[in-house]
């Protein structure tokens, strides 16, 4: 019985020795992607904040708090700040993707009131 186990045991080593590299280099790609990925958000996170548009609604759109936005705002304000090179990137796409007119804004309605709630 404890040869059956050191076999055992030996086995899953040489099985963890063999996956090894393949399974942290999947680690290091879907970090970086992760990464890439969170960096794309935060800049379009700033360029709606410098298109004027309200916290809360950019907040909305992306599924977190007012909060949350704030704070990503302020980070890559103190982040730019801090830096020699004011490289303004965020704010360039086409000319055929700006919209047309601005948008308004709607304050979010509650579904679960009718008009005899407003007195």
């Amino acid at each position: 019985m404890t040869e059956i186990a050191r076999a055992e045991s030996r086995g899953k080593d040489t099985i963890r020795r063999t996956l090894r590299a393949d399974a942290l280099k999947l680690v290091e790609r879907s970090g970086a992607r992760a990464r890439e990925t969170q960096a794309e958000h935060h800049r379009a996170i700033a360029r709606a904040t410098r298109l004027g548009l309200p916290m809360r609604e950019i907040a909305q759109a992306a599924h977190v708090t007012h909060g949350t936005i704030r704070a990503i705002t302020n980070r890559l304000a103190s982040r730019d700040a801090d830096s020699d090179v004011a490289v303004d990137a965020v704010d360039q796409r086409p000319p055929e993707e700006e919209p047309a007119e601005p948008r308004e804004y709607h304050e979010p309605q509650e579904p679960w009131r009718g008009p005899a709630d407003n007195y």
